[in-house]
């Protein structure tokens, strides 16, 4: 994928892709390819590799727009057992940890850096905040690819 499609998706979505970020993952691809074989060699994924769904985290909920779910301060404790649960209480209560969760499905055989990349963007806009920059893809489970932003 060159510049000139990269620029162009950054004109139709509200996600912004750093063009030295998201050519890790794409490199030498067209929006039809399938995704799934850059993200098995980047992540040395295991064997029982099949993505199903892209996870999205926010801090933010945008009104009409409810998360698929609301971690818990439990959740985050749970994750973080050196952090005194005051800490986290206040961090959760001034809204400081992402605490709400989107997700899309999607058919992996059907999936394409096209379909990816709109989905990426349906999640940016299901939360409340403008404007995010792309950081990087992560693999959470064989089933979840979640997408991780500024």
């Amino acid at each position: 994928m060159d510049q000139t499609i990269i620029g162009e998706l950054n004109q139709k979505y509200r996600i912004y892709y750093p063009y030295e970020e998201i050519l890790i993952y794409v490199r030498d691809s067209k929006l039809s390819d399938s995704p799934v074989p850059a993200f098995t060699e980047l992540f040395v994924a295991p064997p029982n590799f099949y993505p199903t769904k892209i996870l999205f985290k926010s801090r933010n909920v945008k009104e009409g727009f409810p998360p698929d779910k609301t971690r818990s301060l439990i959740e985050f404790k749970r994750e973080n057992p050196k952090v005194s649960y005051q800490k986290l209480e206040q961090l959760y209560a001034n809204n400081f940890l992402a605490k709400y969760e989107w997700n899309e499905f999607f058919d992996p055989e059907q999936l394409s850096w096209d379909s990816l990349l709109s989905m990426c963007n349906n999640l940016v806009e299901r939360s409340a905040t403008d404007s995010y920059v792309f950081l990087r893809f992560s693999l959470v489970d064989p089933e979840t690819i979640e997408l991780i932003t500024n």
